[in-house]
C-alpha cells in the first residue's frame, strides 16, 4: 500500500505543471475517510445501580432485567415490533416495550417469563426502519445479543 502511494505521488509530481505540496494528514493522499451511513445499534442492560452495561455475550444477567436498545437514527415507532427476545428453544419471550426517546427503546420481560441460569438472545431483524424509511440492517438478524441469566442479587 505504501509503495503504491509513493508511485502515485511520483507520477502526479511529474504530470503536474505546478508545485506539489504534501501535507502531513491522511486526507492529502487518500482523500476523506469513507462515510458509513449505517451506524451501530448498541444493546445494553441496566445493572442494579441503573448503569448501562453491554449485553452481548454476558453471563450472570439478573432476572429483573431491563434491556436498552440505542439506535443511530430516529426510529419508526413500528421498529419495536421487529425486536424479539427468544429463549434457547427460539421461543418468543413476552416483553413490555417502551420508547424512551426516538432513539432509545426499553424492553422488560414480563415477570416470571425468564428463568435463571438460562440462555437468551435479543434479535433485531431486517425490517427495522428509521423515520425516513431507510432500512438499517442487511442480514436476516443483523443484530443479536446473547446472554445468560442468574438469580437476582
Amino acid at each position: 500500500m505504501e509503495e503504491d502511494r509513493r508511485e502515485f505521488l511520483k507520477k502526479f509530481a511529474l504530470l503536474s505543471s505546478t508545485s506539489l505540496m504534501i501535507v502531513g494528514c491522511p486526507n492529502a493522499v487518500y482523500g476523506p475517510p469513507p462515510t458509513n451511513e449505517q451506524k451501530n445499534i448498541i444493546i445494553y442492560y441496566k445493572d442494579s445501580n441503573g448503569n448501562l452495561v453491554s449485553l452481548h455475550q454476558k453471563e450472570n444477567i439478573p432476572l429483573n432485567l431491563t434491556i436498552v436498545v440505542k439506535f443511530p437514527n430516529k426510529m419508526s415507532s413500528e421498529t419495536k415490533n421487529n425486536i424479539h427476545l427468544l429463549d434457547k428453544k427460539e421461543e418468543l419471550i413476552s416483553c413490555n416495550k417502551k420508547w424512551k426517546t426516538e432513539y432509545i427503546l426499553e424492553l422488560q420481560p414480563i415477570k416470571n417469563s425468564i428463568e435463571y441460569n438460562s440462555d437468551y438472545k435479543l434479535t433485531i431483524n431486517t425490517a427495522i426502519q428509521d423515520k425516513s424509511g431507510n432500512l438499517l440492517t442487511q442480514n436476516e438478524y443483523a443484530f443479536v445479543a446473547e446472554f445468560k441469566t442468574t438469580k437476582d442479587r
